[in-house]
């Protein structure tokens, strides 16, 4: 028979974990982590306060008058002028952000987009630069044998510009110069052009 030394420990001996691999110091970890990022987040996207404690530190007149100015200056923005008033301009609509505002000017102005010639029917479509609600579009096309054709139509508004409507004669294949008048109230312009059919 074979005998086998078996030894007993009296000590309580368990085999330990390091620290890192502990639970509740892994979840201490992910929770720092986290603390750090919402701290980061909130010192990178909070608001400058500047401007309403240097209000605060105005005496009250001057605190509310500086306030009547920026509300003034935020409601008159050039988008609505008259805050009673809905919005029917597209002056106040509609931000410039190259150039002159063609809705100011005198005269009245546009480019004639496209054309197209189809079983003897010239269609031209134009786009005119400032908004107009109402107004005629009077057609001139004068062909190269000294034939002058005819015809009006009625101005259509767009978003922020305006079109002739339905603007159209019947010719016969030529080259022709178009002269198109806009009148709308008190404003006039001329589009003028050439095709060849």
């Amino acid at each position: 028979m074979i005998k086998t030394n078996m030894q007993k420990t009296t000590s309580n001996t368990r085999h330990r974990l390091p620290l890192y691999r502990r639970a509740w110091f892994l979840v201490l970890l992910v929770l720092i982590a986290i603390a750090a990022i919402v701290c980061l987040v909130v010192f990178l996207v909070k608001p400058d306060n500047h401007d309403a404690a240097s209000a605060d530190s105005k005496s009250g007149d001057d605190a509310s008058q500086d306030l009547s100015e920026q509300e003034v200056s935020q409601t008159n923005d050039g988008q609505h002028d008259n805050q009673n008033e809905p919005y029917s301009d597209p002056d106040q609509i509609t931000p410039q952000y190259e150039g002159e505002n063609p809705n100011l000017a005198n005269d009245l102005s546009g480019n004639i987009a496209n054309y197209s010639y189809d079983g003897g029917m010239l269609k031209i479509n134009t786009m005119i630069n400032q908004y107009l609600s109402s107004g005629t579009c009077e057609l001139k096309v004068t062909g190269s044998n000294g034939n002058i054709y005819t015809a009006s139509s009625d101005i259509i508004a767009s978003a922020s510009t305006s079109a002739c409507y339905d603007l159209g004669v019947a010719v016969s294949p030529d080259t022709y110069t178009i002269e198109i008048t806009i009148k709308s109230d008190n404003k006039q312009g001329i589009i003028t052009g050439e095709i060849s059919l």
